[in-house]
């Protein structure tokens, strides 16, 4: 592999020789080019230093695919009325996740009333069609590769 100076020493004696030296612009494009090569080998090769004898950095990051641990359950939910619908906030959204929003017409802590509402790709979303003066109760919770987190805390609604 030819360090910085090699490369200088081959350029200068191209010069000396009699051969055609390249235009500036020629000349920016070449070392731009060498470069991103360089940068390329030290990428796959997984190998920072293969650019240390040229003064350049691999400034790029690289992300695991999946994170390591099941997300945090979500934040308190933010509830709001609009006619017949509510809108419903959920913070703190991960990256790369869905949420799970769940309803219940009976009771929080009656298990099996609870009802899958729907899925979300969103923090905020709309639940349309509930019946008016009615007390709702929501939880969620997130879904990523990793796997599921904890229930949000119940939230409870009375549609006006």
């Amino acid at each position: 592999m030819a360090s910085a100076d090699q490369l200088t020493k081959e350029y200068d004696a191209f010069g000396k020789s009699g051969g055609k030296l390249p235009t500036r612009p020629e000349a920016e494009e070449a070392i731009k080019v060498t470069a991103a090569y360089f940068c390329i080998v030290a990428w796959d090769k997984k190998d920072p230093s293969v650019l240390d004898n040229l003064g350049l950095e691999l400034k790029s990051r690289s992300y695991t695919k999946h994170p390591d641990a099941v997300p945090d359950p979500p934040g308190p939910l933010f509830l709001k009325n609009e006619g017949k619908d509510v809108w419903v906030t959920i913070p703190g959204l991960p990256r790369k996740a869905h949420i799970e929003l769940q309803m219940n017409e009976v009771g929080p802590a009656d298990e099996s009333a609870w009802k899958l509402f729907e899925t979300f790709f969103n923090s905020r979303n709309q639940v349309k069609g509930l019946t008016r003066v009615k007390e709702y109760w929501f939880r969620a919770r997130f879904h990523t590769a990793v796997g599921v987190s904890e229930w949000s805390a119940v939230a409870s609604h009375v549609v006006v």
